[in-house]
């Protein structure tokens, strides 16, 4: 199951971050965004939902990391034969090149489904909202070693040590429930505090984990010569050493993940507040500036684990292979035990601005930018971010909004994002993005090792 949730992870063509406008500004979530898509981020942005209903139709985000696009074509695509297209089988060296790119790069996977987005607008003051989302993370490293070892011809001519491996894998579904709430009415033309008008927004997130997959540091693997006595003396290995993980999961299959209906595993909770500010000028009905603040989903997930050892000493395969089946059960079942763990959700907090240069420029442009720490689940690696944005609004409206960000954090390099957004003038209001993360990774289309896309739609009543 664990194998099949990665694979299914990694190829898919459509990872868990934002899915809203934000992504093309660059990953600005606390600024510039509205309606169904603020619930995820700043649920102030309710407030600013100009329909009286907002339904966002399901959608996917993708992204990934480690590999090229064109490795991903190759090594999980297939190829063509006179029977038809077949799953590609590697060859010798194939298969040691693929394992040299996981071992010196892994691979990463992001993948965000949202099922569903409603939000409905009470009164002219206050929005409520309800969203189901699932959401799935792995990555993948092999240990130092796996190359050297299977470069070797014949097997177990030189010692070999495998360690310092990474595997995790997360997936869960989420339920939000938001409410944002005007405080305030702004005074149009005065750019003072007082003048301001203020939007208050909060929304409880409720986390289902469905499979939870994790390799504990310290394990190793020390890989020795040998030649067995007798009528085959085919060189092998003597293994020893010990291997630690946790894992739960649902038995369930690959669509029961992907609509958040597997059984659950674990539990947990979270909650997002947000605050912005706008400022109008004299002559229009869009914010001349806004400020905005946002805690992004500060809780935490109880998991019920299985923690497993294995222990292996002076053992080869070919021995296994002789021994008989109550042996090899009592040589190689691992040790286990139930724990119940917690960890924290991935917080961020963000403090955002947005500026309409037609006021002061007179051109259809918005500026944006934001700063942010971010954590992932174990808070282990707490990063600060930032991001900058330029977005085009032409002033024909059956010309798409265009936006282009960079995005930039204190472990990875910065890196281009970009969107499209069609506002179609027909009943519902349809309203359609096209979302590019690392743009610059599409751009180097063979060359790239981290890319992300991602489509949304939205109708408005």
């Amino acid at each position: 199951m664990r194998c099949r949730w990665l694979l299914w992870l990694v190829a898919a063509e459509l990872v868990a971050q934002q899915l809203h406008w934000g992504v093309a500004l660059g990953g600005i979530g606390s600024v510039g965004i509205s309606g169904t898509a603020a619930m995820l981020s700043n649920p102030a942005g309710l407030c600013a939902q100009p329909t009286r209903w907002e339904l966002a139709l399901p959608a996917a985000w993708l992204r990934l990391e480690g590999l090229q696009l064109s490795e991903y074509a190759f090594y999980f695509g297939g190829v063509e034969t006179p029977q038809g297209w077949q799953r590609r089988r590697l060859s010798l060296s194939e298969r040691n090149e693929f394992a040299q790119l996981l071992e010196t790069h892994g691979l990463e996977a992001w993948l965000l489904l949202q099922v569903l987005g409603v939000t409905y607008r009470l009164d002219s003051a206050a929005v409520v909202g309800v969203a189901a989302s699932n959401v799935g993370h792995a990555r993948l490293r092999l240990p130092r070693g796996t190359v050297q070892a299977l470069q070797q011809e014949p097997i177990g001519t030189t010692p070999v040590r495998l360690e310092d491996g990474e595997s995790t894998l997360r997936a869960y579904s989420l339920l939000t429930v938001a409410y944002g709430r005007r405080l305030r009415w702004g005074r149009p033309g005065e750019f003072t505090w007082r003048a301001a008008e203020v939007d208050f927004g909060v929304a409880l997130h409720l986390y289902r984990g469905h499979a939870y997959w994790e390799e504990l540091p310290g394990g190793s693997l020390q890989l020795e010569p040998v030649l067995p006595m007798g009528w085959d003396s085919t060189p092998s290995w003597n293994v020893s050493g010990s291997l630690r993980w946790r894992s739960a999961e649902a038995a369930a299959g690959w669509l029961g993940y992907a609509t958040g209906v597997a059984p659950t595993v674990g539990w947990g909770g979270a909650i997002s507040l947000g605050l912005r500010l706008r400022w109008y000028g004299s002559d229009s009905l869009e914010p001349a500036l806004e400020l905005g603040a946002a805690v992004e989903q500060l809780g935490a997930l109880s998991w019920r684990l299985t923690e497993a050892a294995l222990e292996l000493a002076n053992d080869t395969v070919r021995g296994v292979l002789g021994a008989a089946w109550e042996e090899v059960q009592q040589r190689f079942t691992p040790r286990r035990r139930e724990l119940q763990r917690w960890e924290a959700t991935p917080m961020a907090l963000r403090l955002g601005a947005q500026a309409r240069l037609a006021e002061w420029l007179h051109l259809p442009l918005n500026a944006y930018a934001e700063v942010a720490l971010q954590t992932d689940m174990a808070w282990r690696t707490p990063q600060l971010a930032g991001g900058a944005a330029l977005q085009l609004t032409p002033p024909l409206g059956w010309l798409p909004t265009a936006a282009l960000g960079v995005r930039w954090q204190s472990a990875t390099p910065a890196h281009l994002s970009a969107g499209l957004r069609w506002s179609l003038a027909a009943r519902g209001r349809p309203q359609v993005e096209l979302l590019w993360n690392a743009l610059d990774g599409w751009l180097r289309f063979l060359s790239a090792r981290r890319a992300g896309i991602g489509v949304r739609c939205t109708l408005g009543f």
